[in-house]
């Protein structure tokens, strides 16, 4: 791994522990409308990046850290 690459670890939450998600790359969520929505880490600059299908995607600011994403058909 390069100096600028940066290493990123995807989790998940049961109940209230958090439990690592090993060696991904992208991770999504399916809809099952045809809908869905990838999320994925870049190591190389340490950006993230959130890819949707299916409709068009609407953020709704609702505090300085939070957001709440909408897929709409």
């Amino acid at each position: 791994m390069s100096e600028k690459m940066k290493r990123g670890t995807y989790f998940q939450w049961q109940g209230v522990e958090r439990i690592p998600l090993p060696d991904q790359e992208t991770v999504g969520i399916d809809l099952g409308d045809g809908r869905y929505a990838e999320l994925h880490y870049r190591r190389s600059d340490g950006e993230i990046s959130l890819d949707i299908s299916g409709g068009l995607l609407s953020v709704m600011p609702m505090a300085a850290n939070c957001a709440r994403i909408r897929i709409e058909k």
